[in-house]
C-alpha cells in the first residue's frame, strides 16, 4: 500500500495535470468569452492548492469525529500556504498519539471525538506539558464547554457554527503565535479551591437525555461500563459516548464529578 506521503505527492502531480490542462484552454480563448473568468478562478484556486508551503508554516493536527467537517478543514488548509497539516484523524487515542509524534504547533480537536474526548486529550495535553496548543472545536458555542476548556489550558474554543474558512485560518495563526481564540469570549470562570480545576457551574440550565440520566444512574450505583453496556444491551463504545456527552454538558470530565453535579441539579436521584 502506498504511503501518506505517497498519495499526496499522486494527488500533486494529478491535480498539476488538470492546472496544465486548464491554462491551455484559457491560452485558446478570448477574454470575453463567458468561461473565461471561471477557468481563470479555478486556475487560480489550483495554483495556490499545489503551491509549496511556506518552510514557516504552522503545523497543524486535526481531530473531528464527522468526516465531512475533517475534509472541509483539509480543503480549506489546502489553499493556505502558512499552515501545513501533518496528521488527522477522528479517534481521541490517535490525536494524542500523533500529538506526541509529530508535534504540532497547534491541534484542532472535536469536543466529541471517539475513545478520548477533547477535554480528554486537552487534559492529557497539559498534563504531559506537550508544545503543541489545543484549540477545542464544537458543533455550536456552548458557554460551559468553553469556559470549562479555556480554563483547563486550551488555547481556543472555536463553534462550526458561523465559522467561516478565513477565520478559521486566522484563528489557527493566532494559537500558533501565542493568542487566546474564543467564540465565547475570553471570561474566566471560578476556579475551584482544589487542583485548581473549573467549578461546576451552581445554574439548572443543563438537560440530558433519557439513555443519559439511565447511564448515569447507573455509574450511580457503581456499575462499570462493561455493565452498564450489558444491562442496556448497548456496545460499550456507545455507553462511553453518552458519557462524554453527559460530562460536556454538565462541564466536568470524570464520572464521579458527573454523578455528583447530576445528583445536585436533580437529573438522577440522590
Amino acid at each position: 500500500m502506498p504511503s501518506s506521503v505517497a498519495l499526496r505527492q499522486q494527488g500533486g502531480d494529478t491535480l498539476r495535470r488538470v492546472l496544465h490542462e486548464i491554462d491551455r484552454r484559457i491560452d485558446g480563448l478570448d477574454v470575453s468569452a463567458p468561461e473565461y473568468g471561471e477557468l481563470s478562478d479555478a486556475a487560480a484556486s489550483l495554483r495556490r492548492i499545489t503551491a509549496p508551503k511556506s518552510p514557516s508554516a504552522v503545523r497543524l493536527l486535526v481531530a473531528e469525529h464527522r468526516p465531512m467537517l475533517l475534509d472541509a478543514v483539509e480543503h480549506t488548509i489546502m489553499l493556505e500556504p502558512d499552515i501545513a497539516i501533518v496528521g488527522k484523524t477522528s479517534s481521541g487515542e490517535r490525536a494524542l498519539e500523533l500529538i506526541r509524534a509529530e508535534q504540532p504547533a497547534v491541534a484542532l480537536v472535536d469536543a466529541d471525538l471517539c475513545e478520548l474526548s477533547g477535554l480528554e486529550v486537552l487534559e492529557a495535553v497539559v498534563r504531559e506539558a506537550l508544545d503543541t496548543r489545543v484549540v477545542l472545536l464544537d458543533g455550536a458555542a456552548d458557554q460551559r464547554l468553553g469556559n470549562y476548556a479555556l480554563n483547563a489550558g486550551a488555547y481556543g474554543y472555536l463553534a462550526w457554527t458561523g465559522l467561516e474558512p478565513s477565520a478559521l485560518c486566522a484563528a489557527i495563526k493566532a494559537v500558533a503565535n501565542g493568542q487566546r481564540v474564543s467564540a465565547i469570549g475570553m471570561a474566566p470562570t471560578a476556579q475551584s479551591p482544589a487542583g485548581g480545576q473549573p467549578s461546576i457551574p451552581a445554574d439548572s440550565q443543563v438537560s440530558l437525555s433519557g439513555r443519559q440520566r439511565e447511564i448515569l444512574g447507573l455509574l450511580a450505583e457503581g456499575a462499570s461500563v462493561a455493565e452498564i453496556a450489558s444491562q442496556l444491551e448497548l456496545s460499550p463504545a456507545t455507553v462511553k459516548s453518552h458519557l462524554h456527552q453527559s460530562y460536556r454538558r454538565l462541564g466536568v470530565h470524570r464520572g464521579t464529578a458527573a454523578v455528583a453535579a447530576a445528583r445536585r441539579l436533580g437529573l438522577i436521584l440522590a
